[in-house]
C-alpha cells in the first residue's frame, strides 16, 4: 500500500510473499523513486523469462508435433470434422 504524507513523503507498507510479513514505513521521494526503478526492473527481468520460457516451450512442441508427423503418428482425420469436441 501507498500513500502520500505530504512533503514529499510517502507512507508505504510492503508484504513478503512468502511469510506474510508486513512492515510499514515512511520514506522520502528519492527513496520511492529508487524503489520505483528496482520494481520496475525486476518486471521487465520476469517479462523477459516468461518469453524466453514461452519461445522453449513452444519449440519443444513443435518439435513433438514434427516428430509425430515424421512417425506417421497425424493423420489427416485428425483434424476433420469428426476430429472435433
Amino acid at each position: 500500500m501507498w500513500e502520500s504524507v505530504g512533503g514529499g513523503a510517502w507512507r508505504v507498507t510492503l508484504r513478503c510473499p512468502e511469510c506474510e510479513h508486513r512492515e510499514t514505513g515512511t520514506f522520502d521521494r528519492e527513496t520511492i523513486s529508487h524503489f520505483d526503478d528496482v520494481l520496475e526492473a525486476a518486471d521487465r527481468e520476469m517479462a523477459s523469462a516468461l518469453e524466453e520460457l514461452q519461445a522453449e516451450i513452444m519449440r519443444e512442441e513443435i518439435d513433438l508435433f514434427c516428430a509425430a508427423l515424421a512417425a506417421d503418428y497425424v493423420l489427416p482425420s485428425d483434424f476433420g470434422p469428426a476430429a472435433r469436441p
